[in-house]
């Protein structure tokens, strides 16, 4: 029997995690990696209940990478 663990794909979160589609703000262009003016696409990530209240309260997810090898992260307030 295998077990599989499922952790957060939020850049610097560890928790367990689920999967569920959030909205993400990209900075690069998904095809070459290149940076691009940001758009809007639905992504399926793994994020923990604390992440996922972050989202909930008002934080957008950024995301940057390409072909499928992204970071999700949020932006840290000044």
């Amino acid at each position: 029997m295998k077990i599989t663990t499922c952790k957060c794909d939020m850049e610097g979160c560890d928790n367990l995690a689920s999967s569920g589609m959030f909205q993400v703000i990209f900075t690069t262009d998904q095809t070459e990696g290149r940076s691009t003016n940001p758009y809007l696409s639905r992504e399926e990530i793994d994020m923990c209940p604390e992440c996922e209240l972050r989202v909930l309260r008002g934080d957008a997810i950024w995301g940057y990478g390409a072909q499928g090898h992204n970071v999700f992260k949020f932006r840290e307030k000044k």
